[in-house]
């Protein structure tokens, strides 16, 4: 053993550059399969932290091809008394978008994460409590249960429990408990949770009404429950008692343990989603990489070995048996693989806080996760033997006697097989694999430069969104807002809505038009606003004309979008006389423009037809302009207005710009992620390329002295050594280009609206991986070349 750690040993220091290349492309490659497996099991372990969480289902209504996790709070109580099965169930009322304003004594709180719930959650959920008792804690209205870390931000080390925290300036609310903070792999957080019976004085209609949906239904079923004729039961129960002008849906019981991956489809959903086809996606690009890493690996391990071939064949001849030799080639590859473990192991430790930033994910990398211990064990014993066992066999099958006369060919059952040969199946699979790559980046960069640029149909720059408390003052603070803001110079317009660009519209009805062939109508969002509404977001008009707000007659007009044109099926819509549902169908109103569709959430969704008109009610979204400039300097303009004119409620505001892109977090993680594993495979493969090239380039050495000898040019020499990498580079294009297409045409499939994968997106691809397999490759072989010839055959 001693013999051969010194051998070992020597071997590895004086093939420097060599075992260099090795230990970086194989760390890097275990390093990225150690981040990803812990990424993945974060993902897969979503809401098991709950004691009964496989018992735990979500109610979903189905609007093919879109569900629905919100319900009307009266369908709760309707299910429970009618269904046996769904007694032991609690609402949940949660929107991530908003926010709720707390004060304690003389200091403010908005918080985002405020959940209305009943009693019965904690008999479902598994929330541990530090103080009060979970047995009564929400058993009464105006009660309220505060996260371990929201109790210490308001109180600090006072004892919370009795204490009062009023809400809204409106409502005084009773501190009844304290829990731990929910883990992160919990589908939803919570700051607090309060009492939902609170929500009859806060929002009766919310409580009473069929027409009120925004509460989700969990249900806790015994483990025989028969899921498919239970839903049977809600359906027909939906059927029964739901409203004559609802139309009849169906609902599907959604197991806990899905909720996080498998509700992409999902609208009006503030759960924290994930993506199961990211989590696929992810564990495909790690096994990639992986896999170049390991050819990588190979590839050079057999070049470094082939140049110690005379050694074997001298330690042959000596006597030496297959053990012997086996075990000083596990004992080399031993210590190179467990360098590349050490190395793996920094890499990680170093880039995990950064993954964690670009997938806001909190993973912590520790060997007490006996996942990620089995997994970095298993990758380095496979790794050694399989190396082991590759070069073993292959030194086996020499012949010694023309290893001592350096005569480095291979002996294989009759045929002799080069290094170069035995390598070109693993460079053309890690250059396919860096071709897809290169497709997937490209692709998935045009994909979200159109979500993000071309379909939004207004101007998102330099646009904020103030939020306008929907109280008994939110009319007169609107106009006041909008006098004073449009004071300050660098603000160039202001008005209001009900709904700003990036966030769901939250009501919907229907919109009737006469024609020659009866009445048609189709659903519509409802959108009032101010009159300066379009100045402001600057849309793109079709037909028609702008709201004027010099006129009074327009209050009787409105303005629809182009989707709203083709469900109505209007050839000329200006001028046209509709009735709006949304207002009991009183009035005549006249369509006076069209505008080019705005996107008001993903484009994954299908744009909705939308109304526009002016409101009588309160307008709660402040929609304002800035021009160009000091933006920082201008927002305190702002907020000095707004303390001005609403000294007891907080400032809240957005850009809406980053609201947009929020719609889109996931594609653009992927982007950002898939771009650092590209680049990361790439190199790899280059690394092992540049190897190659020079063991190619030294075992040529006197051909290319003999051919300059004879007259052959530089260029000549540079063909002849890279003819190689060109070829291999066009194999891998043409294994890598329908591998590619498929994969992104079905990324492609969960978009409404999505790019085309152009013919020059392959091109590029497959050029860019010439290209840097050419410059990989270029200097070493210009310094074969350019050698002087004659040193060259001396050297020989």
């Amino acid at each position: 053993m001693k013999y051969n750690l010194k051998l070992a040993l020597r071997n590895l220091m004086r093939q420097k550059v060599g075992s260099l290349i090795n230990i970086f492309g194989l760390s890097i490659g275990i390093a990225a399969c150690l981040i990803i497996v812990l990424f993945v099991q974060n993902e897969i372990s979503f809401d098991t932290h709950n004691k009964n969480y496989q018992s735990i289902y979500r109610l979903l209504e189905i609007d093919n091809p879109v569900r629905y996790p919100d319900h009307p709070v009266v369908f709760h109580s309707v299910l429970k008394e009618n269904i046996p099965e769904l007694h032991n169930g609690t609402i949940l009322y949660y929107y991530d978008k908003e926010t709720d304003f707390f004060s304690y004594e003389n200091s403010k709180y908005v918080f985002k994460n405020v959940a209305f719930t009943n009693q019965e959650f904690f008999n479902i959920f598994t929330v541990n409590f530090i103080e009060g008792s979970k047995g009564n804690a929400l058993n009464a209205p105006n009660k309220v249960v505060l996260s371990r870390t929201t109790a210490k931000k308001i109180f600090g080390s006072e004892n919370p429990i009795g204490k009062i925290l009023h809400y809204e300036n409106r409502y005084d609310y009773e501190v009844a408990g304290v829990f731990e903070d929910l883990p992160a792999s919990s589908h939803f957080k919570a700051d607090l949770f309060a009492a939902i019976e609170s929500k009859n004085e806060l929002n009766p209609s919310m409580m009473n009404s069929w027409y009120n949906s925004g509460s989700s239904f969990y249900y806790f079923l015994p483990k025989n429950t028969n899921i498919p004729v239970l839903e049977s039961k809600i359906n027909a129960l939906y059927a029964k008692h739901r409203p004559e002008d609802y139309d009849e849906s169906k609902f599907q019981l959604q197991p806990l343990s899905e909720i996080h991956l498998y509700s992409s489809d999902t609208s009006w959903d503030s759960a924290i989603k994930g993506d199961i086809q990211i989590v696929i996606a992810f564990i495909l690009i790690a096994i990639i990489i992986l896999a170049i890493a390991g050819f990588n690996y190979i590839n050079l391990s057999s070049a470094l070995f082939e140049k110690r071939n005379r050694n074997i064949g001298i330690q042959r001849v000596m006597g030496a048996n297959v053990k012997t030799i086996f075990v000083s080639i596990l004992t080399e590859s031993t210590i190179l693989v467990l360098c590349c473990g050490i190395a793996a192991i920094i890499v990680s430790v170093i880039c995990l806080p950064e993954f964690n930033r670009l997938m806001d994910t909190a993973l912590v990398f520790t060997f007490s996760n006996k996942v990620l211990l089995y997994v970095f064990v298993t990758l380095i014993a496979f790794t050694i033997l399989s190396s082991s066992i590759y070069q073993a066999w292959r030194r086996t099958q020499l012949n010694p006697i023309k290893s001592i006369s350096r005569q480095n060919s291979l002996k294989l059952r009759g045929k002799k097989q080069s290094t170069l040969k035995s390598s070109q199946p693993f460079i053309i699979a890690q250059l396919a694999a860096s071709i897809i790559l290169i497709i997937g980046v490209i692709s998935i960069y045009k994909q979200t430069s159109l979500l993000l640029d071309s379909k939004l149909g207004f101007n998102k720059s330099q646009l904020i969104t103030i939020k306008n408390p929907m109280d008994g003052n939110v009319h007169a603070r609107f106009k006041l807002l909008k006098e004073e803001l449009s004071q300050i110079p660098q603000v160039t317009g202001v008005s209001g809505t009900w709904n700003v660009p990036g966030e769901y519209i939250n009501n919907y009805n229907d919109v009737i038009v006469k024609g020659s062939n009866g009445a048609k109508r189709a659903g519509f969002g409802q959108l009032p606003i101010d009159l300066d509404f379009f100045n402001v977001i600057e849309p793109i008009f079709l037909l028609g004309r702008n709201f004027d707000p010099s006129k009074s007659t327009e209050n009787n007009k409105v303005i629809i979008n182009k989707k709203g044109v083709e469900m109505l099926g209007l050839s000329n819509p200006i001028g046209q006389i509709v009735k709006n549902g949304f207002n009991g169908n009183k009035n005549d109103l006249e369509i006076i423009g069209v505008i080019d569709n705005i996107q008001y959430r993903s484009l994954k969704e299908e744009i909705q037809p939308a109304i526009y008109y002016q409101s009588p009610m309160g307008l709660n979204k402040v929609m304002v302009r800035l021009s160009p400039g000091n933006i920082s300097e201008t927002m305190n303009k702002v907020k000095d207005v707004w303390n001005n004119v609403e000294k007891d409620l907080p400032f809240e505001f957005a850009f809406v710009d980053k609201m947009v892109e929020a719609n889109y977090q996931k594609e653009l993680q992927a982007r950002t992620i898939l771009l650092i594993m590209a680049i990361l495979a790439i190199s790899i493969s280059m690394c092992g390329i540049f190897g190659l090239s020079v063991f190619i380039a030294q075992n040529r050495t006197k051909e290319i002295g003999i051919r300059k000898v004879n007259g052959a040019k530089v260029t000549e020499i540079l063909s002849m050594l890279n003819r190689y990498f060109i070829k291999w580079v066009a194999i891998s294009f043409v294994i890598a280009t329908p591998i590619a297409y498929y994969a992104m045409n079905k990324w492609l499939e969960n978009f409404a609206y999505k790019t085309t994968l152009s013919w020059w997106i392959f091109a590029l691809a497959g050029l860019l991986a010439l290209g840097i397999a050419l410059l990989t490759v270029s200097w070493q072989s210009w310094k074969a070349a350019t050698r002087n010839p004659v040193e060259a055959l001396r050297y020989e």
